[in-house]
């Protein structure tokens, strides 16, 4: 994959783990940035946009609810 591609890849997986995780938590654009301060959110999902790229939702979210967890 190319650089412009992966990183556009990349950017869409953000949006798209984001909008899911403030909907399943009922939580709006501030509570989501103070818990991307507190745990590094999207850059775990930038730094590892291969772990979520092909997976459903539900196992995206999976994946974001556990690494939550961990940190």
């Amino acid at each position: 994959m190319n650089n412009e591609r992966r990183l556009n890849n990349t950017i869409y997986l953000m949006h798209v783990i984001t909008q899911n995780y403030m909907r399943r938590h009922h939580a709006n654009v501030d509570a989501f940035l103070k818990l991307n301060r507190d745990k590094k959110v999207l850059n775990y999902i930038s730094e590892c946009p291969d772990v979520f790229d092909g997976l459903p939702m539900d196992e995206m979210q999976r994946e974001l609810e556990e690494y939550i967890d961990a940190h």
